[in-house]
């Protein structure tokens, strides 16, 4: 009876420190009125979604106002967890296909600047391998993105990001004594 437990424990240590490798996508063009996001898990479509078009320009208007309605202490559980998670994910590929354009070529020209620092100097903290191809288009307005990387986790960084963020250290303020302000 004992070597059932046995064998099942060996089992969940297995497979909570196996690496799961995700794939994911995210493609945009304004041109065509279209979106889709793709997540893989192993190299196989697990999750794909076409959002409608129209949707994904309103909620992106509307943003700041769900976010002034979430409970402020979920934001920073969720906050807290994320940023424990994203220190832990082993990124090995991000790519980046973009053209943009806002009929200003003034305006393209920073928007252009920004992100192609931005993606450069992100893949060059997270340590990963990276494509960019980001073609300003200085003649109309435009916006087509093609997003995607592969990064990989294990279920054990999941449970540690989602139970370390629950235990949060209060700061303490250590108070100088006189003899050492006075010195």
């Amino acid at each position: 009876m004992y070597m059932i437990y046995i064998v099942l424990a060996v089992l969940f240590l297995h497979i909570s420190i196996m690496r799961i490798v995700l794939c994911f996508e995210v493609f945009f063009d304004s041109d065509e009125k279209s979106a889709l996001v793709t997540v893989k898990l192993f190299f196989i479509t697990v999750f794909k979604f076409t959002p409608n078009y129209n949707k994904v320009v309103d909620t992106a208007t509307d943003v700041t106002k769900t976010v002034e309605k979430t409970s402020g202490k979920l934001l920073r559980y969720l906050a807290r967890a994320g940023t424990k998670l994203i220190r832990r994910i082993d990124f090995r590929y991000l790519g980046l296909i973009c053209n943009l354009g806002t009929g200003d070529a003034a305006t393209t020209a920073l928007i252009f600047g920004w992100i192609n620092s931005a993606f450069d100097g992100a893949c060059s903290v997270l340590d990963c391998d990276n494509y960019s191809e980001i073609t300003p288009d200085f003649d109309m307005a435009r916006f087509y993105v093609d997003f995607g990387g592969i990064i990989s986790l294990c279920i054990a960084d999941i449970i540690y990001a989602a139970i370390s963020a629950l235990f949060v250290k209060k700061k303490t303020v250590v108070k100088k004594s006189l003899a050492q302000s006075k010195i």
